[in-house]
């Protein structure tokens, strides 16, 4: 899927950045991440599942499915990249902007 004007989904080592380098807040409704220069961003958790969410990365997975992919994994204590295996299961999508540099 294209968006236009720039915009693009998170690459799976993105968001491994993300997970590596940055303090948590885990929260009732999502996941603080602050950044090393004090910048953060806020994930919230699914509205179904209110202690979990998902989100797609732009990274094919490993497997031998042509339809998998990777994504970030968010609970109320823990986030990880895991391999979702078929890409059309509904979950969220975070878009970030090309050229854009804090």
């Amino acid at each position: 899927m294209k968006w236009g004007g720039g915009w693009r989904i998170p690459t799976a080592a993105e968001y491994q950045e993300l997970i590596d380098k940055c303090r948590k807040i885990y929260g009732i409704t999502g996941i603080t991440f602050i950044g090393p220069n004090g910048k953060s961003i806020f994930f919230p958790f699914e509205k179904s599942n209110k202690s979990a969410g998902e989100y797609w990365t732009a990274t094919r997975s490993d497997s031998n499915s042509e339809l998998g992919a990777y994504m970030l994994d968010l609970m109320y204590y823990d986030a990880t990249i895991k391999t979702r295996i078929h890409e059309v299961v509904g979950i969220e999508t975070r878009l970030l902007l090309r050229g854009v540099t804090n």
